[in-house]
């Protein structure tokens, strides 16, 4: 009998790498895993119709020992399609069961975590997309991380506005 759980891909995070990639203040844990795409739905209405920014594929917002998504997901003004993960075991989860969706990391929280989870997500499941948002992201530092083996599909400076998201997510290429 042939077991179809088998041939699916997994990120099989490589801990140790990652821990070693950390300061000594940031440690690997994942608690408090939550995820609920019905918190996520906005309210905002905006000059755009809502199936402007329907997409064929998931957005997921991670985050990281922090809260930045959770706070400022209304900026992205989606009301269907976008969730927010909290941890590494739900991250796991949600690429083995939704491998094409775009991944949004927000760098400033753990540069090297984003920097590793970029590169193995990358290898292991290639019809994921990954973005990162940065602060103040210079069009060079987005040039030379894009060329880095930790490279994204996209990138976006922090603050932004949902016009700029939504211009970056449509120049994804899916193929």
């Amino acid at each position: 009998m042939h077991d179809d759980d088998e041939d699916k891909p997994t990120v099989v995070l490589d801990y140790n790498a990652i821990k070693e990639e950390l300061a000594a203040s940031e440690e690997l844990e994942d608690d408090n895993i939550e995820f609920n795409i019905d918190n996520l739905i906005g309210d905002n209405q905006t000059e755009y119709e809502s199936s402007e920014l329907a997409y064929d594929f998931n957005i997921y917002l991670f985050d990281y020992k922090d809260s930045f998504f959770s706070n400022h997901y209304q900026i992205i003004e989606m009301e269907q399609g976008l969730g927010i993960l909290n941890g590494l075991q739900e991250l796991n989860k949600t690429l083995s069961e939704d491998p094409r969706s775009l991944i949004v990391f927000y760098y400033n929280q753990a540069p090297k975590v984003v920097n590793q989870l970029s590169a193995q997500i990358k290898k292991k499941f290639p019809n994921t997309r990954t973005m990162i948002i940065a602060n103040k992201l210079s069009p060079q530092k987005a040039k030379a991380h894009a060329e880095s083996k930790f490279a994204a599909n996209c990138y976006l400076s922090h603050p932004f506005d949902f016009e700029g998201f939504h211009s970056e997510v449509k120049k994804l290429n899916w193929e």
